[in-house]
């Protein structure tokens, strides 16, 4: 299950979420199993995040930064990825179908190093996101 807290700051909006991220950079934020179906996340800030399982179906991704995002098992049918970063996101067992992936290639699947079990490594401490 998700986070309550995160999914309550993203249910927020999108700025206040990437306030948000700015102030707990040290977060990996835990949307594991969650529905954001529908959902206008255009520009949101989502690297290191959780995602796996989580519903994302026709869901505005448009220019977030999902690098090093965790989608292992989600569903982005008909989602909406234009110019999305998705830099070592891992996206093994997602859905993809239906998505909107214009300016930009369709993501590529690729198992991820070092981690036999698959899913993002464990980390004492996320990346440093883009500004």
């Amino acid at each position: 299950m998700a986070n309550p807290e995160h999914l309550e700051v993203l249910k927020s909006g999108v700025d206040e979420w990437n306030q948000w991220r700015e102030a707990h950079s040290d977060i990996r934020p835990d949307l594991f199993e969650a529905d954001l179906s529908g959902a206008n996340l255009s520009r949101a800030n989502l690297c290191v995040a959780d995602l796996s399982m989580t519903i994302l179906r026709e869901t505005n991704l448009s220019e977030a930064d999902l690098s090093e995002a965790n989608f292992l098992g989600a569903i982005l049918t008909g989602a909406i990825l234009n110019e999305a970063d998705l830099k070592g996101a891992d996206l093994r067992g997602a859905d993809l179908s239906g998505g909107n992936h214009h300016q930009g290639n369709p993501p590529r699947c690729r198992p991820r190093r070092g981690n036999p079990q698959g899913g993002i490594p464990p980390r004492s401490k996320p990346p440093q996101c883009k500004p």
